[in-house]
């Protein structure tokens, strides 16, 4: 079995929205505020990726702007709206960091392992960001949704989880002294930065997970499992268990 990190996370988050997504391959039509997400996060590379000299603020909205003109469709009172939204998550992304101090090693990083009990699956994925810090690595993954996990939830993040194991086996040359690795999701509206850690032994369990999940697939059975993540979810108008627990504000 091959396939990406956002993929097992979704599987382990519900198993009937992965067949939604991934088998079903139910149609989504991006939305004004998803290009939105994809410009920011072209952006923030963009700020982090310059050999030279960092980019300015006032040269990074530039660059915002010059994606929007090609990217946002029509001259609607939403494409303005979020036009602005994004260049006052960009000021405040410049508040509050040092975008010129900070140690990017890698920005949008493609990444490649193996998992499974027998390594026999392949995860794939792309890590927005990748700093080096004093005790070893954090991995960055930026979100510019206004929903936000909480600090527990962001523990038992998944998907983080897998981004902390693709860094451990990417740098195990360079981690003797370490045991672990900083995760964080940096809320870009915000500036909030959930961080935790994630240590050798949470990423064992990446291994049951894979084996459940091709399994799964293999026999075509995918259990749904309604919570309040239901009323976030993007496929949640294709979901027969939604429509029937709707009524307990999931």
């Amino acid at each position: 079995m091959q396939c990406s990190c956002t993929a097992v996370a979704t599987y382990a988050t519900c198993e009937l929205k992965y067949r939604l997504l991934y088998v079903d391959r139910v149609r989504r039509s991006p939305t004004i505020y998803h290009i939105l997400g994809t410009h920011i996060h072209s952006v923030l590379r963009f700020i982090h990726s310059q050999p030279l000299l960092t980019p300015s603020e006032e040269e990074a909205i530039k660059f915002f702007l010059q994606l929007s003109d090609s990217g946002f469709y029509g001259n609607t009172a939403e494409k303005r709206s979020a036009i602005m939204q994004g260049i006052e998550m960009i000021r405040r992304y410049y508040a509050d960091t040092d975008v010129a101090g900070v140690r990017v090693i890698a920005t949008e990083l493609p990444v490649r392992f193996s998992a499974g009990s027998a390594a026999a699956h392949c995860i794939t994925g792309r890590i927005d960001r990748i700093d080096a810090t004093k005790d070893g690595y954090e991995v960055i993954d930026y979100k510019t949704s206004r929903h936000m996990m909480s600090p527990q939830e962001q523990k038992r993040d998944l998907q983080l989880t897998l981004y902390a194991r693709a860094v451990m086996e990417r740098y195990a040359d360079r981690m003797h002294a370490t045991d672990s690795v900083s995760v964080s999701l940096y809320y870009v509206r915000t500036g909030t930065i959930i961080r935790s850690q994630r240590t050798r032994s949470d990423i064992k369990r990446i291994d049951t997970i894979v084996d459940q999940m091709a399994q799964s697939i293999q026999q075509s059975v995918y259990h749904p499992r309604p919570g309040s993540i239901c009323a976030h979810c993007e496929v949640r108008q294709y979901c027969p268990e939604y429509r029937t627990h709707r009524k307990h504000n999931y």
